[in-house]
């Protein structure tokens, strides 16, 4: 894999279209082993690739979560997606922790936009609940205690507990602790209930910002 990637490498292959052709071919044949080339950085205007295991489960969701980070312009939940990408639920645990810091971080990257102070060590629960008082949960046009509303928020904060409450789990089914011969871990479906969840909880939040912020307002 690292002499298929040093083919790749833009300083060994200098054509655009001969790299690109090269990386669809090889893509072909990897993906049936379960594994892909992605780009990893961009050397003289081309890109240099990794490898890495190719996880249909979390696609989706993963994606979802990148696009919130480019809008909010944010480097620390993009290296939260770039570990996620690695690992995707082949590492239940991992996963689980990475959605929980994905959910914070957007809650706190939003109420820093929106001027709002939090305690340094505030967690979702309290994060969720200064959240809700500045984002209108309700469709435009709708009044905010209108029917609805409090079902509304039930499952907004559900989305943002999901991975709350997943988090005592992998502490207590991780990979820090010692294991017996009985151990049974976290599963895949575990990582991807909580990576679902943050996906569709900072799609909604920062949609919901988003609308309701100045057209002035640029991330630079």
């Amino acid at each position: 894999m690292k002499f298929i990637c040093e083919v790749l490498h833009p300083i060994v292959r200098k054509d655009d279209a001969e790299q690109g052709a090269l990386a669809r071919a090889f893509n072909g044949h990897l993906r049936a082993d379960g594994w892909e080339l992605v780009e990893d950085a961009i050397i003289d205007g081309r890109p240099a690739y990794v490898p890495q295991r190719k996880v249909h489960a979390l696609g989706g969701s993963v994606q979802r979560i990148k696009s919130v980070a480019a809008t909010l312009n944010s480097n620390t939940l993009y290296e939260d997606l770039r570990r996620l990408e690695r690992i995707g639920d082949s590492e239940p645990g991992e996963a689980i922790a990475l959605a929980k810091e994905i959910v914070e971080s957007c809650c706190k990257l939003i109420l820093d936009d929106r001027k709002v102070v939090y305690p340094e060590k505030a967690e979702i629960p309290e994060l969720l609940k200064l959240l809700r008082k500045e984002i209108k949960i309700m469709p435009d046009g709708i009044d905010e205690n209108a029917k609805g509303s409090n079902e509304i928020r039930g499952i907004l904060t559900s989305l943002g507990n999901i991975a709350h409450s997943l988090a005592p789990l992998r502490n207590a089914y991780g990979k820090g602790h010692g294991r017996g011969r009985d151990f049974k871990g976290l599963q895949p479906r575990h990582a991807r209930l909580a990576i679902g969840a943050a996906s569709t909880f900072v799609d909604f939040v920062l949609d919901r910002h988003l609308s309701q912020i100045s057209t002035t307002t640029t991330y630079e």
